[in-house]
């Protein structure tokens, strides 16, 4: 019963956050139908746009202010959300996983703000409308676009590309590592470090104020190491199939992060995958299935041994 009123509440918070961010949309100019459509992708961090041209088409800072607002919420703990609300306290913000992420994104945008200014002279305010929304938009795993960020030079492709990797909170419609797996790999590795200085010291890793278990350490660091290796395996599948290295890097980061565009000008926010080989269309898929199911479902599902049974 519990898991059935948890699962009702997150299904109720989703269906008023597309309802809410439609409506929003609406209100910066968009038309009914582009409303709801990019609502609905907003709220799931799908990224789909009605446009070619992505939020670009539109050229408003109102309506990239609103897509951004809810693509943060969409990549929030959606239980964690329900609680705040009904118990109408300020415990969200309090929460670890919160902070960290939004510290992240205030960071990796300062750092694109002064990438932009410095290399192609890009004033304060424009820089930060441009970095805020392309920052946000990797690190949420939503994929939308209003400028080719393919082309800022080697600096932020790699930035984005770390960003891509871990994705949002966990408990959210984003994909990805999850904020919550690179604290307890951080908080541990610490802990590590801090025993190996000192031999006789009794240190305990902890998570919102809690130990952090073996078992959860365990299951972390699992998912961490199958998520690098089906990372890299799909990178090299692309290499083979006679992809670039960015195109093989970024493609294989956007799909199990279920991102959308690539970092570079062939599968980047101005090209698309038509031009790759059906084969890396083929594993592609298959890593954006892994990503989105977060990979142990379809990992049994591939298992013989399951079948065997």
């Amino acid at each position: 019963p519990r898991t059935t009123q948890i699962a009702a509440a997150i299904g109720l918070i989703y269906l008023l956050l597309t309802i809410l961010c439609s409506f929003f949309l609406y209100s910066t100019g968009l038309s009914i139908f582009d409303s709801l459509a990019h609502g609905m992708t907003i709220i799931a961090t799908g990224g789909f746009s009605t446009k070619n041209m992505s939020i670009g088409f539109f050229d408003s800072i109102s309506t990239e202010i609103v897509v951004m607002i809810f693509m943060i919420i969409s990549s929030l703990p959606f239980i964690l959300i329900f609680q705040s609300i009904r118990k109408g306290n300020g415990e969200f913000f309090n929460n670890s996983q919160v902070q960290f992420f939004l510290g992240l994104n205030i960071v990796v945008i300062f750092l694109v703000m002064i990438w932009l200014q410095k290399n192609y002279e890009v004033d304060y305010l424009e820089s930060l409308r441009i970095a805020s929304f392309s920052v946000v938009s990797i690190a949420t795993g939503s994929g939308f676009s209003t400028y080719d960020f393919s082309l800022w030079g080697t600096f932020t492709t790699t930035l984005f590309l770390f960003i891509m990797l871990i994705g949002g909170c966990s408990g959210s419609s984003s994909c990805g590592l999850k904020i919550f797996r690179v604290q307890i790999l951080i908080k541990t590795s610490m802990t590590l470090v801090k025993k190996i200085i000192e031999p006789r010291g009794v240190f305990i890793p902890n998570y919102n104020s809690r130990e952090i278990s073996e078992e959860i350490l365990n299951s972390v660091t699992g998912f961490f190491f199958l998520y690098i290796s089906i990372f890299g395996i799909l990178t090299l599948i692309l290499a083979f199939d006679d992809q670039q290295i960015l195109t093989a890097l970024s493609g294989a980061a956007a799909a199990l992060a279920n991102v959308g565009p690539g970092l570079n000008d062939i599968i980047g926010p101005n090209g698309n995958y038509s031009n790759l080989t059906d084969l890396s269309k083929f594993f592609l898929c298959l890593g954006m299935l892994i990503g989105r199911l977060e990979l142990y479902p379809i990992l049994i599902l591939l298992s013989p041994q399951l079948w065997r049974r």
